[in-house]
């Protein structure tokens, strides 16, 4: 259960502050009412104008500003909620759940066309380091990896954890000789990270595999096919990737001209 207030407590202290403000607004209308009186050097015609003036600028000005900093407040409090909610803390790529979200809108919208490919990258390596330097290191070394990999992808591509020594790489459109290209950029990034621990260098390194596609598939099984193309063990001379055919009756949908009319 949430700790929250009651609600009459919460209507008290709304009508507490409501009455605060009006007791301020009613002492600097007589404060300045009362100057204005008893200034000769300004006619009754001044004295009006003066204070249809300055009341909604003390009064209004004040108000409307502490209107606009707690909506500012609120705003930035949402923004830090939201990419709470969105990215890893650790990694700073999409968390597991905001990943496969935004791949699977990213599919089904307009903008994703038919073809595309899906890069898994393994850095189970990253256990051994736990073992060998502690959890610490093991984390920076994550940090290290994701850092090469957003680094090494296209602009329009997606770059999620998938799980904890795993990423994936969305990459609407692209061709096998993309995926691969790209492919190859993570595996050399991560393999050119500088990483010492204990003051000796230790080479990064990871797996890539992926799955192509021309129909664009969803993205459980694009994870299904691209983690049964990473190897069972050891690590992987070159990208690998497995390629998924479109089934006929897709073939037909693509080939079939809409009627937009």
């Amino acid at each position: 259960m949430t700790d929250r207030k009651p609600a009459g407590r919460e209507w008290a202290e709304a009508l507490k502050f409501a009455a605060a403000g009006v007791a301020i607004a009613i002492a600097l209308s007589l404060a300045l009412t009362y100057l204005l009186l008893f200034s000769d050097g300004i006619g009754a015609f001044g004295r009006g104008v003066a204070l249809s003036i300055a009341l909604p600028l003390l009064i209004g000005g004040a108000a409307f500003f502490a209107i606009g900093w707690q909506r500012a407040q609120a705003r930035e409090l949402c923004q830090r909620l939201t990419r709470l909610a969105t990215y890893d803390g650790l990694t700073d790529c999409f968390n597991p759940r905001a990943f496969s979200s935004i791949v699977e809108r990213r599919r089904e919208s307009a903008l994703g066309p038919g073809r595309g490919a899906f890069l898994v990258v393994d850095a189970g390596q990253v256990r051994a380091v736990d073992r060998r330097y502690g959890i610490d290191w093991g984390e920076e070394a994550l940090r290290l990896i994701a850092g090469a990999i957003r680094k090494s992808v296209r602009a329009s591509d997606l770059v999620g954890r998938t799980s904890q020594n795993e990423f994936g790489v969305y990459l609407a459109g692209a061709s096998e000789d993309d995926a691969r290209a790209v492919g190859e950029r993570i595996r050399d990034a991560v393999a050119e990270v500088w990483f010492a621990p204990g003051d000796r260098r230790d080479m990064l390194a990871v797996n890539v595999a992926g799955v192509v596609f021309e129909q664009e598939l969803e993205f459980a099984e694009m994870m299904r096919q691209a983690a049964r193309a990473l190897p069972a063990r050891g690590r992987a001379r070159t990208v690998r990737l497995a390629h998924v055919p479109p089934t006929p009756a897709e073939m037909l949908r693509a080939d079939t001209p809409r009627n937009d009319g």
